[in-house]
């Protein structure tokens, strides 16, 4: 493990780590594959998933894989919404999150608004989510918060180009 700054959270499970910045609190989960953190002023949630198995899927085939997940992650989350005053959702975008297939998507729902970004990648063993989400942040601070975390996705590198 290396040297982790004061001011970050480390999630580490089975193949994938995220540095999150900052201090982030655990919080239980039923799931024994769901994780979930909440800020210390409880205005940003991060729920952290491992879903699809990629055991015995050949390289060529993980995109595909990712590709369904990010489908039906994206559809659950327009149903979800659907209920929801003043909702709106992105258009999904595919490209690589730590040097592995990824798709991600973002939003806005309710008032005050709850802005949320979410992010799928290929770990070596896994399709991973990672969901986070803002409220009563200032302008530009959720934003910065997302690259933020964003950037601390990490994951073992799948060498097949896709």
């Amino acid at each position: 493990m290396g040297q982790w700054k004061p001011n970050e959270t480390v999630f580490e499970e089975y193949d994938a780590q995220v540095i999150l910045p900052g201090r982030w609190q655990p919080r239980p989960s039923d799931d024994p594959l769901k994780w979930i953190y909440r800020s210390v002023d409880h205005r940003e949630h991060i729920t952290i998933s491992r879903g699809e198995s990629l055991a015995g899927v050949a390289d060529a085939d993980r995109v595909s894989v990712l590709r369904k997940a990010v489908t039906k992650h994206y559809r659950a989350t327009e149903l979800g919404l659907g209920r929801v005053r003043d909702a709106e959702i992105g258009e999904v975008e595919f490209g690589e999150i730590d040097n592995t297939p990824g798709g991600w998507y973002r939003g806005a729902a309710g008032s005050p608004a709850v802005h949320f970004w979410t992010w799928l990648w290929c770990g070596p063993e896994a399709v991973w989510s990672l969901v986070y989400e803002a409220t009563k942040l200032k302008d530009g601070v959720a934003e910065q918060h997302a690259e933020e975390i964003f950037a601390g996705i990490r994951s073992s590198e799948i060498e097949e180009e896709w």
